[in-house]
């Protein structure tokens, strides 16, 4: 039987795709870090914590 989340994330993908995607990439810090490591500005990027992310 499927898991609640597994169908929550179902049920959202398919009423707001872009979002639940988002939601799913991004809530995995690994994931996240990356995304804003490669993204902003060099002076942001020295300054911020990413341990504490």
């Amino acid at each position: 039987m499927p898991q609640a989340d597994a169908l929550d994330f179902e049920a959202e993908l398919a009423a707001h795709p872009h979002d639940a995607w988002f939601k799913q990439v991004f809530s995995q810090v690994p994931n996240a870090r990356a995304l804003f490591r490669q993204h902003l500005p060099a002076e942001i990027v020295v300054a911020v914590d990413w341990d504490q992310l």
